[in-house]
């Protein structure tokens, strides 16, 4: 596995030899099994510290530790029909050294893997594998054991040939035949996808073979998927792919049994006609988020000539904001406020909208003009609270006010300079931008990427550059600030960046330092590195939000092909589409590439061309709060939701609104939690 992969996932496999929780400094870690006691206090049975049985009864006031037996287990899954059971005992202890079974409460950190009855009996969902802690509670003490349940089957998918299987008999090994190996084509190697995308086409050569085991394996899960490899898709390309793409049920197989964590994934190819020998594909390496990725992507559409919205595990878009949905007017460039709430957006020809973003169609117009005229604006961002909007026309940065779009005053952006593309920080205390000497807001040509601080009162700092050289050869745009505000992904060029070849992504931190390529999110296509001069990637953004403990996620555009249904060769042809890398924000302090080979969004329609994929918490489906509440959350003020009625530190914020200075996390685990925003 590489050593990228390796320092992400950590060590693979390793489980502890037993799980002991302590009250009072006693400890003890038993295997014995017993029969369970009746009333959770008291049980007829009991051991001496000696191993002998005697008559007698424990009080929970006795009880200094808890244990549970086994400490460990490991279930395995090879029929997908029928669970598997595992039988835990709680054990007490007191300090005269008896060891009782009593009955305690139990519950567990995945219910996607496990259920765990009130005896103690936990039994497989068989939706998904991996590691499951078990927790025992009695009175004030409490004790976790680990499960590990292993999925190991094989699944024939639908439309697939009888007799599939039979040509890839148990135990025996393929055949080398360099003229026959299957090769892949997408997703490269160690691309890393979120749990919540799951119409991910695997594309490969067949090499004169017509049915295939594609095969999935870590220390949790041996999945063999049979198929012939026929994909409509795949098919209409043209270009003699074969291809599988997973429902949500073997999706879950995959992802939900490696969370944070990595497989291996080969291709094996036999001919029907010529049975008797199969022929095995190099191994790729995928890897998967804890949790699901949130919030929707708003992204520009030319082909639709507006903006049109979806969330990442959508399997199609709508439109949102389109000529159909703007009095016929054009929709260009366009930002959602990071709590979703607000859509600025360019319409009708450089003319600032401010919609409302909620399930009305169309959306609500909040601002289409101040005092009768039009507002001049090209780009915009909000500030967090959704209360100010700063727009960008003509090198001119405005300060406005979100709801009226009043201009409240000038963005100072240093003598002689001029500014484009702000972004504002979600801890809002800067705004990034482009800043050069001309007064364009696209194609800047020799642009610096710089920061000026956004104080109290609507005040502003000094302007200052933080990369860039401002000469020939070296242009820098689109600033982008990531979730916990630390870093800054923008484009670098050295053309003008304006449907230029020669863009690529970068990251630098919010202060100036360590600025570097996001190399491999620029050049791993189809599994081999590309010059990034003929695929242009641009206009990235972050998603919403994330967890220390997880992966953040940039969406951006690029000319790149899309294993070979996306190609010159193919029927479709080559379009900008949207992408997403992994970035490994831990790895971002020690200037090393953070960044994972990327994978296209499968929601974006194969026959049109995009742009700036703007990420947001997502207002229109059903979704946690997950911004900031200051005062009066603006998306719960025409509800009339006051702070007193806020949510605290640590509260399930799934239903409801974080207090002030409180933001909603998820923690990776599909839980939304109250949190003080990360400095």
């Amino acid at each position: 596995m590489n050593t990228h992969l390796v320092r992400s996932f950590g060590m693979l496999g390793m489980l502890p030899s037993c799980v002991v929780a302590v009250a009072l400094g006693a400890a003890a870690c038993g295997s014995r099994s017993a029969s369970s006691g009746d009333g959770g206090d008291v049980s007829s049975d009991r051991i001496t510290s000696e191993g002998g049985r005697i008559d007698g009864s424990i009080d929970a006031s006795e009880a200094v530790s808890l244990t549970i037996d086994p400490p460990m287990s490991v279930l395995h899954v090879t029929d997908r029909t029928v669970m598997q059971l595992q039988t835990l005992t709680a054990h007490a202890h007191t300090l005269d050294g008896r060891d009782v079974v009593v009955t305690a409460s139990w519950s567990l950190d995945r219910a996607d893997v496990l259920t765990v009855d009130a005896a103690g009996t936990a039994t497989t969902t068989n939706t998904s594998g991996g590691d499951v802690v078990v927790t025992a509670t009695y009175g004030a003490l409490s004790a976790t054991a680990q499960v590990r349940v292993i999925l190991e089957f094989g699944v024939t998918l639908p439309g697939t040939p009888p007799g599939t299987a039979a040509l890839f008999p148990p135990g025996t090994m393929p055949t080398v035949d360099a003229t026959r190996t299957p090769a892949w084509l997408y997703p490269s190697s160690e691309t890393i996808f979120p749990q919540n995308v799951y119409k991910v086409l695997f594309q490969w050569r067949p090499s004169g073979n017509d049915r295939f085991r594609v095969n999935f394996d870590s220390d949790r899960l041996h999945l063999a998927l049979y198929t012939d490899g026929v994909h409509a898709t795949c098919a209409m390309a043209g270009t003699g792919l074969s291809c599988f793409e997973p429902d949500l049920d073997v999706w879950r197989f995959i992802a939900g049994t490696n969370p944070h964590a990595a497989v291996q994934v080969t291709v094996d190819a036999a001919r029907s006609t010529a049975p008797g020998a199969y022929y095995r594909s190099a191994p790729i390496t995928l890897g998967f988020s804890r949790g699901p990725v949130p919030g929707a992507i708003y992204y520009w559409s030319t082909t639709a000539r507006g903006v049109r919205r979806a969330t990442v595990g959508d399997s199609a878009p709508t439109n949102f904001l389109t000529p159909t949905e703007a009095s016929g007017n054009c929709v260009a460039c366009h930002t959602l406020s990071r709590r979703g709430n607000r859509m600025g957006a360019d319409v009708g020809g450089n003319n600032l909208w401010i919609v409302e973003v909620s399930p009305a169609f169309p959306p609500p117009r909040l601002v289409t003009n101040y005092m009768g005229a039009n507002i001049p604006s090209f780009w915009s961002t909000f500030s967090f609270d959704e209360t100010r909007v700063i727009t960008a026309a003509r090198g001119v940065l405005t300060l406005r006010n979100e709801a009226s779009g009043a201009p409240i005053n000038t963005i100072p952006t240093g003598t002689g300079q001029f500014g484009t593309q702000p972004d504002w920080s979600p801890d809002g205390t800067l705004v990034a931008f482009a800043r050069s000497t001309s007064n364009r807001d696209r194609g800047v040509a020799t642009a610096r990427i710089a920061v000026i601080d956004s104080m109290a009162g609507d005040t502003w700092g000094a302007a200052r550059a933080l990369v860039g050289t401002g000469v020939a050869g070296d242009t820098n745009q689109f600033p982008s600030f990531s979730w916990d505000s630390r870093w800054i992904a923008y484009t670098h060029s050295t053309g003008n960046g304006e449907n230029d070849n020669t863009t690529d992504l970068w990251l630098v931190a919010r202060d100036g330092t360590g600025s570097r390529a996001l190399s491999r999110a620029n050049t791993i296509v189809n599994g081999q590195p590309v010059t990034t001069a003929t695929i242009e990637d641009s206009m990235s953004t972050w998603a919403p939000s994330g967890v220390p403990d997880d992966y953040a996620w940039v969406a951006f555009t690029s000319n790149r092909d899309y294993g070979g249904v996306l190609s010159s060769a193919s029927s479709y042809g080559r379009h900008k589409q949207l992408w997403v890398a992994a970035i490994d924000l831990t790895m971002a302090p020690t200037g090393g590439d953070p960044s994972y080979p990327a994978f296209r969004i499968p929601f974006t329609e194969l026959t049109e061309d995009t742009h700036r994929p703007f990420w947001a918490e997502d207002r229109v489906s059903p979704a946690p709060d997950a911004g900031v509440d200051a005062g009066t959350d603006a998306s719960s003020a025409e509800a009339g939701t006051p702070d007193a009625a806020c949510l605290p530190m640590n509260a399930d914020c799934s239903s409801g609104l974080c207090c002030t200075g409180l933001t909603c996390w998820d923690n990776g685990s599909g839980m939304f939690t109250c949190q003080v925003l990360p400095p």
